[in-house]
């Protein structure tokens, strides 16, 4: 199942002191496509499954963790 979500208000964790962040502009809202396994699907009405998911699609496409987002289904496969 693909669905397809529009995410807002992203607050980006960019706090390691480690790295100097400040060449990165990172947008607080997008567009992203997110793949749920069929073994997963069944999990959907779990409360807060399909947020994890979409958090890690949005840590895995721009590389940085995040303390939380909106987010809204705008296409379901």
């Amino acid at each position: 199942m693909e669905i397809k979500a529009h995410i807002t208000n992203v607050m980006w964790d960019t706090s390691d002191e480690e790295y100097d962040f400040s060449y990165t502009e990172l947008p607080t809202e997008f567009d992203i496509e997110v793949t749920i396994d069929e073994e997963d699907e069944e999990f959907l009405e779990t409360a807060g499954f399909l947020g994890d998911l979409i958090g890690d699609a949005i840590s895995e496409e721009y590389g940085f963790c995040h303390y939380g987002f909106d987010y809204e289904i705008i296409k379901e496969n």
